[in-house]
């Protein structure tokens, strides 16, 4: 596996979150098709936890 930019436990945006009121919080980083997949856990409009994965360059760390 390569190298990942992100970790377990990590939080992150989405690159097209421009206000980044959305965080996504990283529950596993695993290799999918030559690329790494994040797989993270972010609250929908309902306010219910939704588990999504996440190709790493569709994501931006917090600072």
């Amino acid at each position: 596996m390569e190298k990942t930019t992100f970790q377990k436990g990590d939080i992150v945006f989405k690159t097209d979150d421009l206000k980044k009121v959305n965080p996504i919080k990283i529950s596993s980083v695993k290799p999918e098709n030559g690329e790494n997949v994040c797989r993270g856990c972010h609250a929908n409009a309902k306010g219910k936890m939704v588990y999504t994965k996440y190709r790493e360059s569709e994501l931006i760390a917090a600072k």
